[in-house]
């Protein structure tokens, strides 16, 4: 919808065409939007893995560029300063970037080098900008646009020339989780702010890749995360097949599988985080109070204070429009009785210190009625299974191939980049320690059979 600042709907896509209307609904739910920065054009990225750039005076859709070939879907996008190219970067790890007129030279479809460095090929004429070897969660170009920061889920954020992605400025290292929110102040330009599974956010000087400070968060927020997830463990040691056939031949009831756990646990996961002044805001995913803190002193030996305004539920989104008004978005109808029903109640609402004409009528007009199924579709919390790394969770109906990908196989997503992090000693985590005393003891049984077969 486009609101007037009186709280009057100017234009709504539920006044399109019924055909239209049912179009966008397959698309799915949008999970990135940005606007340009004369804000005339917004690009939505949806689960269809379409990226559609629409005017929004009208609320005119200008074209769609089919993403379709994507083994994974877009994380997140930008506009870059003069508002004629949009970035992209998808879960594969890689970030294109597409012109936002439709017409461009069309070379008809030229053939991919043996040599070409992206993981797949883009349609719509994308340019291949850079690429990592794990899935990008958030990008961001420097307010000079000469500089492209990316930060992925195996802990790296990369400082690039922007366009020439392939030349690498500098990396900021440090931390020890997934990286799931960056931002670089137009006020202090030269300074970046990362946050995700790490217990701190991080400041650092981009350019040269020093780490400057750490803003200790974990103690303060934990007590505000209401959306919990189930803690993980692994369901089976061996392949279904050996243990199987080591169950039929021995008869015997040899317990190698661990029911899963019934505990839940708190995941940290920076959502956002924005400055105002000389405050650095931010959010965790499922979390239900809006973060504020000073800018440190690096000089200072103690950390700062932070600040939190509770407002009951989860949030979603926050944004600080031209009067420094803080705008929260809210998961108005979250529950922690999860069967609890919900259908036919609204998404979301928005809640802030004041109450304008347009706060009221984003409360009324705005609300869209959702079903259950809906409700599961949307799923606003799937970050804190997928992010984490050793959960046993996949992308949706996608293994890191992009192939469907079972969900029983109790096999965890990149087990192999998180052992260095576990505190295994000489003989590996227990995890190793099962599977390799399983297979010794299929190793044996045919041995057995074998030297059976062979006296006989």
């Amino acid at each position: 919808m486009n609101l007037s600042r009186t709280g009057a709907v100017l234009f709504s896509t539920l006044e399109f065409p019924a055909n239209v209307q049912e179009s966008l609904k397959k698309s799915g739910p949008i999970r990135c939007a940005v606007l340009d920065n004369s804000n005339t054009h917004l690009a939505t990225l949806a689960d269809d893995k379409k990226l559609k750039v629409w005017k929004l005076n009208g609320l005119e859709l200008l074209h769609e560029r089919l993403v379709l070939e994507l083994p994974k879907r877009p994380t997140s996008a930008a506009f870059t300063a003069d508002g004629q190219v949009i970035v992209v970067a998808d879960k594969f790890g890689d970030v294109f970037k597409y012109r936002k007129t439709k017409k461009q030279k069309n070379h008809e479809n030229p053939p991919v080098p043996r040599s070409s460095l992206a993981s797949h090929v883009p349609t719509s004429n994308g340019t291949l900008v850079l690429g990592h070897t794990s899935l990008l969660t958030c990008l961001l170009l420097t307010p000079d646009n000469k500089y492209i920061i990316t930060a992925d889920r195996d802990e790296h954020i990369r400082v690039s020339w922007y366009p020439q992605g392939f030349c690498v400025e500098s990396f900021c290292l440090g931390h020890a989780q997934f990286i799931s929110a960056i931002h670089v102040s137009s006020d202090l330009p030269d300074t970046l702010i990362s946050g995700g599974g790490d217990s701190e956010l991080k400041i650092w000087d981009w350019f040269s890749g020093k780490h400057r400070t750490d803003i200790p968060i974990l103690d303060s927020v934990k007590p505000y995360i209401q959306v919990k997830v189930k803690s993980y463990k692994r369901t089976a040691f061996t392949d279904a097949t050996e243990e199987e056939t080591f169950q039929s031949r021995e008869g015997t009831e040899d317990q190698r599988s661990v029911p899963p756990d019934s505990d839940e646990q708190t995941v940290l996961a920076v959502q956002k985080i924005r400055t105002l002044s000389n405050f650095i805001l931010f959010t965790v995913i499922g979390g239900s109070a809006l973060f504020a803190v000073a800018y440190p002193d690096e000089a200072s030996m103690s950390p700062p204070s932070i600040h939190a305004l509770d407002f009951g539920k989860p949030l979603l989104d926050f944004m600080i429009d031209t009067n420094q008004q803080i705008w929260v978005n809210l998961d108005f109808n979250w529950s922690e009785n999860q069967d609890d029903s919900r259908g036919g109640k609204a998404l979301s609402e928005v809640s802030s210190m004041s109450s304008p004409a347009l706060l009221n009528a984003l409360n009324e007009k705005c609300l869209i009625e959702a079903s259950t199924e809906d409700l599961v579709i949307l799923n606003y919390y799937s970050s804190l299974k997928s992010l984490p790394k050793n959960t046993g969770e996949y992308d949706e109906d996608e293994d890191e191939a992009g192939n469907a990908a079972p969900r029983a196989t109790g096999i965890p997503k990149n087990i192999k980049t998180n052992t260095r992090k576990q505190s295994q000693g000489l003989g590996g985590g227990k995890k190793e320690q099962g599977k390799l005393k399983s297979q010794k003891a299929v190793a044996e049984k045919k041995n057995k059979l074998r030297r059976s077969a062979e006296q006989r």
